[in-house]
């Protein structure tokens, strides 16, 4: 039954497990013939959607890439399942900001498909764009389960739990430091850092304190340095010269 549309049988097998033994041969034979017919147009969308994305894939190599996404939608459209259709479609969504479009078939699409980690991947970002934080984090939740050393959705996730000031944020960024190596990821490091360390400060008063201070004091000693004397020079061993601090 997993092949067909169960809302179309599920009360036909209830209905073959408890009707009179002479009508379960006929009912039986019923089923079998709508889950054939099923499976039928489950092919023929499928063939659909293969060639729609084809044609989605010439245009968007040509430059054309909102007729490619339209092609994209219809195959989509023609086999639910059709996973292909929705990754080549998600740059594109991204390109003309229709999160609303994109959040809607990604949702469908992992209602049917829960091991479709890329969907949960792009559900998480679409969420955080549209700031819709919570489901950001439920998404990327789902998704690290199956990929848990991925640093790009450890780097979302963290975004969005700091966005929901969720305490899990700070174990999130020092879980993405320690995984992000990539030299083109450094500003999104720089970021992390940036987070952390203000959360390292703002859980403990005292260093708060001291760096409030650092920043007042550190200007003081360009001018210092530039007005200490010179007067002590070298004259021997053990002499000190003094050249400024």
């Amino acid at each position: 039954l997993c092949a067909c549309d169960v809302s179309k049988t599920g009360h036909l097998v209830g209905f073959v497990l408890y009707a009179p033994k002479m009508r379960r041969v006929w009912m039986t034979t019923l089923i079998a013939a709508m889950l054939f017919a099923n499976s039928s147009k489950a092919g023929a969308d499928r063939a659909n959607a293969r060639e729609f994305t084809r044609i989605g894939t010439a245009l968007a190599e040509s430059g054309a890439s909102k007729e490619a996404l339209t092609f994209y939608q219809r195959a989509i459209e023609s086999d639910p399942d059709y996973t292909e259709a929705y990754q080549l479609a998600l740059p594109l969504w991204f390109a003309t900001k229709d999160e609303a479009r994109a959040i809607t078939e990604l949702e469908r699409l992992t209602l049917r498909c829960r091991n479709c980690a890329f969907a949960w991947y792009a559900l998480g970002a679409l969420y955080r764009r549209a700031e819709h934080y919570n489901s950001a984090v439920l998404a990327y939740e789902v998704y690290l389960d199956r990929r848990p050393n991925d640093p790009d959705a450890i780097f979302g996730f963290a975004m969005a739990l700091v966005a929901t000031k969720d305490a899990r944020a700070q174990e999130a960024l020092q879980r993405y430091l320690e995984l992000e190596e990539r030299a083109e990821r450094a500003d999104y490091r720089a970021e992390a850092e940036r987070l952390l360390s203000a959360m390292t400060t703002a859980a403990n008063p005292q260093l708060a304190k001291a760096r409030r201070l650092l920043r007042i004091v550190a200007p003081l000693r360009g001018w210092v340095m530039a007005f200490w004397p010179k007067t002590l020079r070298a004259t021997g061993d053990g002499d000190v010269e003094t050249r400024g601090l």
